[in-house]
């Protein structure tokens, strides 16, 4: 399963046109696929895309007891889900990182479940952690938008190449982990 976390109305054209290369590449014909918006209000927006692009798009809502193929988008249209869809996915894209607009989302919560993360190229909220996870190995930076079906296809063919990513993301994740209780001693320390 491929989940796109967090995206933003200026990435919807190009991650669902991604959607579609992912679909029509052979022997991915079954991947279940799933977007979640940064916010639910866009979700009508995101089926008229799929459908303009080719695709059908099913409300996470109206799953239970409906039958959708494969070739059916999964649709978050509900708040809070995110995290519980990160730790089922085999490989996460976290959004916010497509547009030069945007500023990225922090890649630490798919990276805490060992899982494959990718990246657009704009995160400058969050460049630091960015470069820690590609000095081990633990995340997938685009260097342009365009690549996101090539660099996603890529995983999705490759089960050892996702292992690799995930266990370098849960790497820095658990080297990262305690930060704010070291950040709370150093501030204690100097009376603040």
């Amino acid at each position: 399963m491929l989940i796109f976390g967090s995206v933003y109305p200026e990435e919807h054209d190009l991650l669902v046109e991604a959607c579609r290369r992912i679909l029509d590449h052979p022997g991915l014909e079954r991947t279940r696929l799933v977007l979640a918006p940064r916010y639910v209000r866009t979700v009508p927006r995101i089926l008229e895309t799929l459908a303009r692009h080719g695709l059908a798009g099913t409300r996470l809502t109206e799953l239970e007891g409906a039958a959708t193929d494969h070739q059916s988008v999964i649709v978050v249209d509900t708040t809070g889900e995110l995290r519980a869809l990160y730790a089922v996915a085999d490989v996460a894209f976290v959004g916010g990182s497509m547009h030069p607009l945007l500023h990225g989302h922090n890649p630490i919560e798919p990276a805490g479940f060992g899982k494959a993360v990718v990246t657009g190229p704009y995160t400058p909220s969050f460049d630091d952690i960015v470069a820690k996870f590609l000095s081990r190995d633990g995340i997938v930076q685009l260097l342009r938008p365009e690549e996101a079906a090539q660099a996603l296809t890529h995983l999705l063919e490759d089960p050892a190449a996702c292992e690799n990513l995930g266990r370098g993301a849960l790497r820095v994740v658990e080297e990262e982990s305690g930060a704010e209780d070291r950040y709370l001693e150093l501030i204690a320390a100097l009376g603040l």
